[in-house]
């Protein structure tokens, strides 16, 4: 592995693995799966392998912080979600903003149509390593300028739905509530920031972060600080011997508001950061998994996605 930078990505299951560098597949939940996957595993040195449940990809975060030291840049990318510089083309950059804006437009008189804007770039399987090896270039080349403190993803936009409200649908507005006390009382200099990211239509999503190491550390010890109080405070109750998958997972979901407050406040320190589109996924010559998710973006009001050939 590169000395310099480590991203560990997440897998729950077997999905394709890039050939990288800089990027360690992980399997999250190690510590409770039927099956082991053939890479390093979340449940190794210090761990939270048994919170996978509650806590998603970020016990694969954990295990990076707290097992992997001396690295000049931390991160954390998804077994379907990779960073990327990628741009889209002027042509598709006008059709979908045309999309966006014209949907926008229309919720403004009184439509039924939603809006949002993700910062996706869909790609087949068989380029990944293509797209993994460019982007390795391209970060490396910058890391060695040290020019920017830390890399997130650009923000998703949703025109209905405030984060607060979209996340209370998740979470409900208590557990917000309660994140917002703890906030409070332990973290008091981001309370304002966290009041702008409930306030915000827009988010930093996905838990994607890279860090300088310092920031690394400062933002792994603030997630992780809130989630455990707030975990302890707010564990989800069994109902009729199942749980809600979606209540289930609420520290994951809490973590992208935490990480958006983060990225927010980093900005307001000062720190040069950069932002990066998100390399979705999608099955190799797969010309209707691409489709059959352009159409599920394209019911939730979602415009802003591009194809990579």
């Amino acid at each position: 592995m590169n000395k310099k930078v480590l991203i560990v990505a997440a897998y729950h299951k077997q999905a394709y693995i890039p050939n990288s560098d800089i990027i360690l597949p992980m399997q999250v939940g190690a510590s409770m799966a039927k099956f082991q996957l053939d890479m390093v595993q979340d449940n190794a040195g210090d761990n939270i392998s048994k919170l996978n449940p509650y806590y998603c990809e970020l016990t694969a975060l954990y295990s990076l912080w707290r097992n992997y030291p001396d690295m000049e840049y931390y991160g954390l990318c998804h077994y379907r979600r990779f960073f990327s510089y990628r741009h889209r083309n002027f042509v598709n950059h006008l059709f979908q903003d045309v999309s966006y804006y014209g949907a926008k437009l229309a919720h403004v008189f009184k439509s039924s149509i939603r809006y949002s804007k993700l910062p996706y770039i869909l790609v087949p399987e068989q380029n990944l390593n293509f797209e993994i090896k460019k982007f390795e270039t391209q970060i490396l080349k910058e890391i060695a300028t040290n020019e920017f403190d830390f890399y997130y993803t650009n923000e998703i936009v949703n025109s209905e739905y405030s984060n607060y409200r979209k996340f209370s649908f998740i979470c409900g507005s208590k557990s917000l509530e309660e994140l917002r006390n703890i906030i409070a009382e332990y973290y008091p200099d981001y309370l304002r920031t966290l009041d702008e990211t409930f306030n915000s239509h827009k988010l930093h999503s996905a838990n994607m972060l890279i860090l300088k190491q310092i920031l690394f550390e400062k933002y792994a010890d603030f997630l992780f600080s809130i989630l455990d109080f707030h975990l302890k405070k707010c564990l989800p109750v069994k109902l009729q011997n199942t749980y809600c998958y979606m209540y289930l997972r609420q520290s994951g979901y809490l973590a992208e508001i935490l990480t958006d407050v983060f990225v927010r406040k980093m900005k307001q320190e000062g720190k040069k950061g950069k932002a990066l589109n998100i390399l979705y996924v999608v099955p190799d010559n797969s010309v209707k998994a691409r489709n059959m998710f352009c159409h599920f973006l394209m019911k939730m009001g979602i415009f802003h996605v591009k194809f990579l050939k």
